[in-house]
Parts: C-alpha cells; structure tokens; sequence
C-alpha cells in the first residue's frame, strides 16, 4: 500500500531488515561480497578474489543455464563461503591463523567453526559512521520501537540496540530458526533468521546452512501470515534482487489468497535505497517471476520516509502490547491449571485521580482480582509490603529474576510456588533466580549486618524500641541502618507497621528524586531484613534441605 494508506490504516508494520541499513549508519559494516573477499585476503591463497569469482559464476552458468543472475549471484557467494569457511579452518587449525579467544581445544571439545565464530567477533562492536545523521538516526529507532514484528537477516545487534535506546527494554531475540515453533505473542519480537553473532553456531553462510534455512524458511511464512491480515510488510535495506527476500517473498506469497492487484500491492512495500532521490517515489510493480504486485519505493530521503511512517499510533506500543500478552497468558497459565478461570477483564486506567504515566490495569479472573501497572520495583514493593496480593506469584518471581537490585523481598512468591521449573521461559532468567535464592541460604540477616557502616556509640549499643531509634538526632541513614541492625529485637508488628506506613513510601520519594542511592540501599536492605523475620521458619526448612542435600553428596 502507498504511504498514505499505510498511515490511514493505523496499523504497526512486520518490517524486515537487511544489510543495508546497517550499512547506511554504521562503518565497517559490509555487504556478503564484501565480507567474503575481506576474509579471502585474510587466506594464504594465491588467487585473486575476483577471478576466483568470474570463474565460479562462469562455471555456474555452464551447469545451470537456467538459473537467472540473481540464483547465479546467489549460489556463486555461497560457494565462495564454503571454499573459505574450509580454508579459513585449516589454516587455523595448522597454526597459520589466530582467532581471539579461540583455541583447538575449544574447536575440539565444543565443535566450533573457527571461521564463524572469527566472523561472530567481527560484528561485536560495531559502530556509528562518523558523519551519521543523528536525527534520522533517532527516527529510524523510533521507527523500528514501532515494528509489530522485526525480521533481519543481518548477524549485528544493532536492531536490538535501537529499539532498547527507545523503549529503555531490550526486545525479545531470536536467533535462527528459534522461536518460530515456539508459543509467542506475536509482538515486539525480533527474529535474526540469519543467527547473531552473539552465537557463532547460529550463523547462515555456507551451503549447508542455507539448506536448512530453506527447509524451514516457510516457518517464516507461517509466523506472518496471521498478522498479515491488517499489519503491512515493509522491506528496508534490501533489494527486490536479493535471493533472500526473493525466498521468503516466495514461500509467502503462495500463502495469500487470490486477489486484485491493489489489494496484493497494498500488502507488501519494499523500500529501495537511490542516491541523492530526495523525493519519495511509489509505483505498483508486479514481480512475474514471484507473481505477486508490490508498493516499490525509491529514496535516499529516510527522515522523511520515518516521520510519515511514526504517524502510525494504535494508542499503545507494540512493547506494551507484549507486557499485557504476557501478563493475561501467566495469569491464564497460573489460574487456568488450577481451574479457576472465570475471568472478566476491567480497565481501571480512565480513572480521575490516576496519573498518566503510571495507568493502572486491572484484570479479575475468577475471585481473584490483579492489578496490572507497567509493573516497576515501587509497585512490587507496594503490593509485596501491604499484601495486597495483586501480583501473581509467577508473575512477580519472573519480575524479580529481572531486577539489577540486590536487595529485594521475594520469600512470599517462593514459598507459594518453592518450585522453579516450568516458571521460566529463559533459562538465564531461572538461573538469575537461583542465583538469588542461594544468596538468602545460611545466615543472610547477619551478612546484611555486616555490610552497615555505624559510629560506634550506634554499633555497640542494642535498642529495643523502634520509636526510640526514630527519635535520635542522627542522619537518616544512620537510623535506617539502626533498625537493620536491630530489627530481631523489635515486635515484629510494630516493625511491620512502620515499614508499611513510612519505608516504602520514603524509599518511593527517594528513587523518584533521585535521591541518596547509599540510602535507598539502606532502604532496600531494610526491607529485606523484614522479609527474611518474616519467613525465618520457612528459612530454617529450606537451609535444613539444602544441609541435607549436601551431606548425601559428599557421602556418594
């Protein structure tokens, strides 16, 4: 569809991203040719890159005379991938060539290609071009933050990097063909069909690579094909010669129904780069070999290109959209295994006294009642402190596994749920967790007591009162670190009370205002200290089990 339909759609776009936009804003950031003959001089052979490649081609079209240029350039890059994948390998494995932190061990014991996994370093810190427009840089992020879906072929992070410039969030990332079996919300993900260079294994360069990228490539298709129906497809950094938007334009194409030629075009936009076009130029073409009708648009004029596109506005992010996927579907998943789905859905974010930037959602399933805000440390820490009992278990262990701060109470939600499989989708989010909870084991109270600075007049007397520590002349932090140091002296009622009453809002004041952040550490530990009084029977089970657990390992 035209530009004008796109925006009067309103509906966020399934971009797909080559190499050319990394190439249009970072340096280094080569095409396949140029990243196959910058390893090809790396290589001790004695072939000129070029000849080698007029050779290839040459031979190709001797043994494929029916092969177009397009599937000549195509198979030509592959084959020169695979002679010096093979090349690259051997030369490293006789000693002839170092790949940084790689050794022969490594090659041997975790199969590793040392051509890939020197080709995976080669894009770990890329860089913006000097000359970079900053401005159509930011548009082009805030562009992207508007994607319903992104999938790119190129091995870079630097999609990733821009949406998390944006929304403050890193996306959700697949690599390679992951993800496209997996049960997902459809929104805010970025699929690297290609692999990353975050994985070496991941990565799609030679043949056998591209042989299983077209064996599952219809996967693709699948994944898109029910968002289809009202969100637009729009290509950038690629052109229509490209076999691989050729591929997947393809295997997507003999999905759509029969249909007019408008209605075909108003589906799919690609967008070309042409040098100093300062103009926006759309034409409908029909592509006879794929027999499909596109929106073709011409430009070197992306700014322009990016502030018509932002005027697309469905009233909530693509970001916010997979938060509250994900938050109904943890609610379901938790409420729905135990039978209790009897739900009804209430938005609550209309009301008078509520603040823009933190609309409240609430969600009622059964007796149950959540309330659902852009969930953030103070309003965990709300409803974890007055029990409110509006977060999920499963929800909140997830939220905390995620949180850079040490020091935050969770022994609530562990106790409900004490078994972590099946909680977590990621596995480097139930190892933050572990992590978390094999820090609370032993004596953690004393080894939060150990990390206060007091005077000594404050250290070595003991105080039995809250008000009286309250009522000292001494810095606010001081007191804090008081009531930590004697908070198992204290009725713990009266302890529970003031952190419901005064901590949590005081530590809500000081993060807001950026305050002392030695003092909202104190805070923090505070209430972690409460959290562990709280549940110290429940502490003493699970340090007993762990004993246990030790001794019959040692004993074996």
């Amino acid at each position: 569809m035209g530009l004008k339909e796109i925006v009067e759609n309103n509906q966020y776009p399934i971009i797909f991203v080559g190499s050319g936009m990394s190439k249009r804003y970072l340096s280094n950031s080569p095409d396949w040719t140029e990243l196959l003959e910058k390893y090809w001089g790396k290589l001790k052979l004695k072939e000129d890159f070029y000849s080698y490649m007029i050779k290839l081609k040459d031979n190709l079209k001797v043994d494929h005379p029916e092969w177009g240029e397009n599937e000549i350039e195509f198979a030509s890059n592959v084959r020169a991938g695979e002679k010096i994948e093979k090349e690259f390998n051997e030369q490293f494995l006789a000693n002839e060539l170092e790949v940084k932190e790689l050794t022969t061990k490594d090659v041997f014991e975790n199969k590793i290609s040392p051509f890939k996994y020197d080709l995976a370093n080669s894009f770990k810190n890329a860089e913006l071009k000097d000359n970079v427009d900053e401005e159509e840089l930011q548009l082009y992020y805030e562009f992207l933050a508007k994607g319903r879906m992104i999938i790119t072929t190129n091995y870079d992070d630097f999609i990733e990097k821009g949406i998390e410039e944006v929304t403050k969030e890193i996306p959700k990332v697949y690599n390679k063909n992951l993800g496209f079996f997996d049960e997902s919300t459809g929104w805010s993900e970025v699929y690297k069909i290609h692999g990353s260079y975050t994985d070496s294994k991941s990565i799609v360069i030679n043949k056998d690579d591209y042989d299983e990228f077209d064996k599952n490539s219809i996967l693709i298709s699948a994944k898109i094909i029910s968002a289809m129906i009202t969100a637009p497809i729009i290509f950038l950094g690629y052109s229509l010669k490209d076999r691989n938007v050729r591929k997947i334009l393809s295997d997507f194409t003999r999905e759509l129904p029969m249909e007019d030629s408008r209605k075909s075009a108003n589906r799919i936009t690609i967008v070309e780069y042409k040098e100093n076009e300062e103009d926006i130029i759309e034409e409908i073409r029909k592509d006879g070999d794929l027999n499909f009708n596109y929106n073709l648009i011409t430009t070197d004029n992306y700014k322009k290109l990016y502030n018509k596109l932002l005027a697309i506005d469905e009233g909530i992010t693509p970001q916010q959209v997979f938060k509250f996927q994900k938050l109904i579907k943890q609610i379901i998943d938790t409420s729905g295994s135990k039978g209790e789905l009897d739900a009804v859905l209430i938005d609550k974010s209309s009301s008078s006294d509520e603040k823009d930037n933190n609309k409240a959602r609430v969600i009622a399933i059964g007796n149950n009642v959540y309330e659902y805000v852009q969930l953030n440390e103070i309003e965990y820490i709300k409803d974890y402190v007055r029990d409110e009992s509006k977060i999920d278990s499963k929800v909140a262990l997830k939220f905390v596994a995620n949180q850079s701060a040490e020091y935050i109470p969770f022994l609530k939600h562990y106790k409900n749920i004490n078994d972590l499989e099946n909680i977590f989708e990621f596995s480097k989010d139930a190892k933050r967790m572990e992590s978390r909870i094999s820090k609370i084991k032993g004596n953690k109270y004393e080894k939060i007591k150990q990390t206060l600075i007091l005077k000594k007049e404050y250290n070595e007397k003991q105080y039995i009162d809250i008000s009286e520590v309250l009522s000292l002349k001494a810095k606010d932090i001081d007191k804090i670190n008081i009531l930590i140091k004697n908070a198992d002296k204290f009725n713990f009622q009266k302890l529970t009370e003031y952190i419901r009453e005064s901590v949590v809002e005081e530590l809500e004041d000081s993060m807001k205002n950026s305050g002392d952040k030695q003092y909202i550490t104190s805070l923090r530990k505070l209430l972690v200290t409460w959290d562990l009084l709280q549940h110290k029977d429940y502490l003493e089970k699970i340090n007993n089990v762990s004993s246990s657990v030790n001794i019959d390992e040692k004993s074996n």
